[in-house]
């Protein structure tokens, strides 16, 4: 399942033929409705959540004429839940993906994500922050 992420996630719009990037849509929303239809462990709160976003994705996809970048963004979407489960599973803690136990990159304030963004501020030091326990960006 990582393997098919990581490729997923490295597709970029500029240079991907939309077929290839509706080709892994199709293989991610499989596997995520695997994951959709699986009973959930009782108490497991960060496995509820992934179930909730799993199911929005599912039920939202991208209509069959929509633009190229929707389905590309709806893809990567999936491969994000995807990821995050796999990490969830490989850690056998789903207490491991809490925003509170995330360390945040060198300079930023605990239990933020800086959000990369391809464009850069005129002098190239600005840049954009979110908060791990959904505050918003700062």
């Amino acid at each position: 399942m990582t393997r098919i992420v990581n490729s997923a996630l490295s597709l970029q719009l500029v240079t991907t033929r939309r077929s290839e990037i509706e080709a892994q849509a199709a293989q991610l929303t499989g596997l995520l409705a695997v994951f959709a239809a699986a009973p959930l462990p009782e108490g497991d709160r960060v496995v509820r959540e992934l179930r909730q976003d799993a199911v929005c994705l599912l039920e939202t996809a991208p209509e069959p004429g929509a633009l190229t970048f929707s389905v590309h963004s709806h893809m990567r979407a999936l491969a994000r839940v995807l990821r995050r489960l796999a990490a969830v599973e490989t850690a056998g803690d789903a207490d491991a993906m809490e925003p509170s136990r995330v360390a945040a990159p060198a300079g930023l304030p605990s239990g933020t994500y800086r959000v990369p963004s391809g464009l850069g501020s005129a002098h190239g030091q600005q840049q954009r922050r979110t908060s791990l326990t959904g505050g918003g960006a700062q």
